[in-house]
């Protein structure tokens, strides 16, 4: 994995007054907020790794907050943007609107983990994926069982990190695709704060705490 560690002693950059927009991921970066918008794609991860790279280079102090509003998308680009969150010596605070699948596991690379009053996010078990595909033989069906049984116990762990639900629940909760509004996120301890979108914007500039 890229270390993302930079030194201390930055040149001094003008941020760009455009926004710019990759596919399904815009980029503000005075704001400093990448939102995530549609369908997860490896090209996605690509784009998110760039744009998290420019904001530890502009600084390591100020916080960087991911917007998701996505139904999720490639659990391996999914799992490489989470891989990227906690790589990232720039604190990062995810901001869920909507998180489904892979872009509910991206939330919890947060440090600090917000839901919008109106958000939910919805658990995904990846190994239903496979009941779609209807070619090869036995042991192509087993082999990918085994792998993506692997991917979903790795799923589990990081969702069993932070929550305060067993690991039966968490189990239960992939197999059954469970959909969480904001309070029983909450309840769960899946994020650490409710809140308006605007108010996290003024946190971030110091103006309230």
């Amino acid at each position: 994995m890229i270390l993302l560690k930079r030194s201390r002693e930055k040149k001094k950059t003008t941020a760009h007054k455009f926004v710019p927009k990759k596919g399904n991921i815009i980029f503000f970066r005075e704001k400093r907020e990448i939102h995530l918008t549609g369908q997860i794609t490896i090209e996605t991860a690509v784009w998110f790794l760039k744009f998290i790279v420019q904001l530890n280079d502009d600084s390591v102090g100020v916080p960087v907050t991911v917007v998701l509003k996505s139904g999720g998308g490639d659990v391996f680009a999914s799992l490489a943007i989470y891989a990227i969150l906690k790589e990232s010596v720039a604190p990062v605070r995810t901001l869920i609107k909507k998180a489904y699948s892979g872009a509910f596991i991206i939330s919890q690379g947060g440090q600090e983990r917000f839901i919008t009053y109106s958000g939910s996010l919805e658990f995904h078990e990846t190994i239903m994926a496979m009941y779609k595909n209807e070619s090869g033989g036995a042991k192509d069906f087993l082999r990918e069982y085994i792998f993506l049984s692997i991917i979903n116990k790795k799923l589990y762990k990081i969702v069993g990190k932070r929550s305060s639900i067993s690991d039966k629940k968490v189990c239960k909760f992939f197999e059954e695709k469970r959909r969480l509004n904001a309070k029983e996120a909450l309840k769960y301890n899946l994020v650490d704060s409710i809140i308006s979108h605007q108010r996290l914007r003024k946190i971030n500039k110091g103006l309230i705490q």
